[in-house]
């Protein structure tokens, strides 16, 4: 049996407007206000960014093989505040047995 839970999607980016090359969406309980799960989303990497143009350097290939790179989000800023209450809603089922309400 899954619990369902009211709760509220909110999204903010590092710039104003929808620019921004980050942002964070966080999933509100309505109930209590408290933060239950968020997720930051990055078009960006400065690793990646670094490294762009130093290709043919000695060390890229090292560098490469062990970069982990924060982009995680590819479409456009103002989109990732859907991607990521769809990807938490995913991953609340999966981690707490939630079936989750929006209230937008």
């Amino acid at each position: 049996m899954q619990l369902q839970i009211d709760v509220s999607v909110d999204g903010t980016w590092q710039k104003c407007g929808h620019s921004s090359l980050n942002g964070v969406v966080t999933v509100m309980s309505k109930e209590n206000g408290k933060c239950l799960d968020h997720i930051v989303l990055s078009k960006a990497c400065k690793g990646c960014q670094k490294w762009s143009n130093r290709t043919n350097h000695s060390e890229y290939n090292s560098w490469l093989t062990n970069h982990d790179c924060n982009v995680n989000h590819r479409r456009s800023s103002g989109s990732m505040e859907g991607k990521g209450a769809i990807e938490m809603f995913r991953s609340s089922r999966q981690k707490y047995n939630v079936l989750q309400v929006v209230y937008w």
